[in-house]
């Protein structure tokens, strides 16, 4: 009974991430449709989960969907925001946006433990 219960668990987890993934997909493509002015190589990288230096806030949440952590901070060249996606204490990538809006640093952090 226990291992049933596990089981149908997994089945409902997967289920649901296959849904997220489906809508994640979804919000691409009509973000696509709704800027019909972006740039070939910017509507691909979107289109295919991706993200690219220069990508403004905007294209880089259609892209990757919405982050869980936004931190923000002044220096020199004005404000500058920091995004987090994933769960830095195993693996997660960490997005530097300008002033302007636009992606200026990605990095990945991965922890071996």
């Amino acid at each position: 009974m226990r291992m049933m219960r596990f089981s149908v668990a997994l089945v409902i987890l997967f289920s649901l991430s296959g849904c997220a993934d489906l809508s994640l997909q979804r919000g691409r493509e009509s973000y696509a449709q709704i800027h019909p002015d972006l740039n070939k190589k910017t509507r691909e990288m979107i289109l295919s989960g991706n993200i690219v230096r220069g990508m403004t806030t905007s294209e880089v949440e259609a892209s990757w969907g919405a982050t869980y952590q936004k931190d923000s901070y002044s220096n020199f060249m004005g404000q500058v925001e920091i995004w987090t996606y994933g769960d830095c204490l195993y693996s997660c990538h960490v997005l530097t946006f300008d002033s302007k809006g636009k992606l200026t640093d990605i990095s990945s952090q991965k922890h071996n433990y």
